[in-house]
């Protein structure tokens, strides 16, 4: 085990992913994008809160305060909705852009494949649970004949159901 997370704690791994990841998150034009997408997502929410007291609205300050309250939850995919809409806008105002852009495809493009390889994974695993429970539904000679000599002794139900059912069911008998 420690020899397979070995290669994850060198320099030599990291160091171009963290370039290829800062170049991508600190161009200029990426920030700008980031920024407004910020702006529309979560900037607005201060503002009012700010306007509202200033103002003295208390409706504006309210709904201000009700969205940054909200946006404080753990579970709030605020700031994946904030990358992906500075992602859209920079498609959008710098369709020019081809070095960032190249990195967005490049990124797609890993996503999707992953993806993909979870997708069959999950499928094979699918399968492989289905054809287990196709054997295990399927009763077993053994088990018919233990139902054939429960009939014949007088006793109508299955040997083989499950342990929950047989204490219910002699808890009802009794």
């Amino acid at each position: 085990m420690k020899d397979k997370l070995r290669p994850f704690f060198t320099i030599a791994y990291w160091k171009p992913k963290l370039k290829t990841a800062l170049g991508f998150l600190l161009n200029p034009r990426f920030v700008l994008c980031f920024g407004i997408a910020w702006f529309l997502t979560n900037g607005w929410c201060y503002i009012a809160v700010g306007l509202g007291t200033w103002l003295k609205l208390p409706w504006l300050a309210g709904v201000g305060t009700a969205w940054m309250a909200a946006l404080w939850f753990p579970f709030t995919p605020e700031k994946i909705v904030t990358v992906l809409i500075a992602m859209w806008l920079l498609k959008r105002l710098f369709p020019n852009d081809q070095k960032t852009l190249a990195v967005l495809h490049r990124l797609h493009a890993r996503f999707r494949a992953q993806h993909q390889a979870w997708k069959a994974q999950r499928a094979e695993k699918k399968a492989q649970l289905s054809d287990l429970g196709q054997s295990q539904q399927e009763p077993s000679q053994a088990q018919e004949e233990v139902d054939q000599v429960g009939e014949a002794v007088g006793d109508d139900k299955p040997r083989h159901a499950p342990a929950g059912q047989q204490e219910e069911e002699q808890d009802h008998v009794q």
